[in-house]
């Protein structure tokens, strides 16, 4: 073998990733994919044109399936109902409904989709909602009580135990929560609207409501969130990542 390639076959190994996009910073282990990268995703470079509506596309694949839609060419076939398809995505779609496969599985309920588009608007609602996690195991749950009953799984560790009534709690920050119950203790004030909190965490988390800000960027998509729990849970779609199962 030749040394390049060996050279870049190292790179597989040891994830280096020499080549930086100037436009993103995103980094590539090969130059080839840097230049494509940035060829569809900054410049205005599109040099495959349509002959018949004269509409230009930055990749050849497509402007062949934007052609079929002038041509009605369909050469995907279902073996199974015999069904036609312009492109080979659509058809991998349709055979999940002969196979009964539902390869998108929600994280959060566990509710599985055939298809991908279904299973990324199903998140969106998730996202939307409020959620409690468990700060010992990351186990999410969509209600607080549902938490509570959880915790009682890991309670066989208690080792914070409350002063004034004696109940012992499984980490100090739910000693701490507790606490208030007996202080009523609320140090943080909005300035917009006045509303206390206990801890300036939960003010700063709070106070992003009003200014829409979303510090908690996701890697690969556009999405941004509130919080970083948030962010982790829909990060997870990307990654396929099911930590509770």
């Amino acid at each position: 073998s030749s040394k390049p390639g060996l050279k870049l076959h190292y790179r597989l190994h040891s994830n280096e990733k020499p080549y930086e996009c100037r436009a993103c910073s995103k980094r590539f282990s090969e130059k080839v994919h840097l230049n494509t990268h940035f060829r569809t995703s900054h410049s205005n470079d599109r040099p495959y044109e349509c002959g018949i509506c004269n509409k230009a596309f930055k990749r050849k694949w497509i402007l062949t399936n934007h052609i079929r839609a002038h041509t009605k060419e369909k050469p995907y076939q279902c073996d199974i109902c015999k069904c036609r398809y312009s492109v080979k995505k659509s058809l991998n779609q349709h055979l999940l409904k002969h196979t009964n496969e539902k390869p998108y599985e929600c994280d959060i309920c566990k509710r599985p989709f055939t298809w991908k588009r279904s299973f990324e608007q199903h998140m969106q609602r998730h996202s939307k909602s409020k959620y409690y996690d468990c700060e010992l195991c990351g186990k999410i749950f969509t209600s607080n009580y549902n938490l509570k009953r959880h915790q009682q799984a890991h309670a066989k560790n208690k080792s914070y135990k409350c002063e004034l009534c004696n109940n012992s709690f499984i980490s100090i920050s739910l000693l701490k929560s507790h606490c208030q119950t007996h202080t009523k203790e609320k140090r943080f004030e909005c300035e917009i609207c006045r509303k206390i909190f206990a801890y300036k965490c939960s003010l700063k988390e709070h106070y992003y409501t009003h200014t829409n800000v979303r510090p908690f960027k996701c890697d690969v998509c556009p999405y941004a969130f509130v919080k970083k729990s948030q962010m982790i849970r829909h990060y997870r779609t990307h990654t396929n990542e099911k930590p509770y199962v």
